[in-house]
């Protein structure tokens, strides 16, 4: 039996070159189960923080083309692990923003954020007009 290794999935992919493989299933599965232990649980919360898994579910709060509603799980499972337990609200809190990126689905979409006051981001609704003007004014 001649053994082959699996090259490392790229998630920056145009979506035709994904292949689906099995571990997709496995990550959105398992930050579901920890969504739906850490409610109003917690022992639970607790356990995932000691572990690491609060960076871990911050880790795959970004666009997947095999799990499009990866985000949205993650989203659920921070506001699961974060209720009522200050320690985990705490290692959130204390996260600072590293760059603002823009995605081409944001701007197809009319979103642009942008660092404020003190360096925190700003979410901005650009509109078609409204962005010919900033890309004239940027020249």
């Amino acid at each position: 039996m001649k053994l082959t290794t699996k090259r490392p999935i790229r998630f920056d992919q145009p979506k035709g070159e994904v292949k689906p493989d099995a571990s997709f299933s496995i990550r959105r599965e398992l930050i579901r189960v920890i969504t739906n232990m850490s409610c109003n649980n917690k022992n639970h919360q607790d356990k995932v923080r000691i572990l690491g898994g609060v960076h871990t579910i911050l880790n795959h709060c970004v666009e997947d083309q095999q799990n499009p509603y990866m985000p949205q799980w993650c989203i659920v499972a921070l506001r699961m692990l974060l209720d009522g337990n200050p320690e985990n609200q705490e290692i959130v809190r204390g996260l600072n923003a590293q760059k603002v990126v823009n995605t081409a689905t944001m701007r197809e979409l009319g979103i642009e954020v942008t660092k404020m006051d003190g360096d925190k981001p700003r979410v901005a609704v650009v509109h078609p007009e409204q962005e010919d003007q900033l890309q004239t004014s940027k020249s």
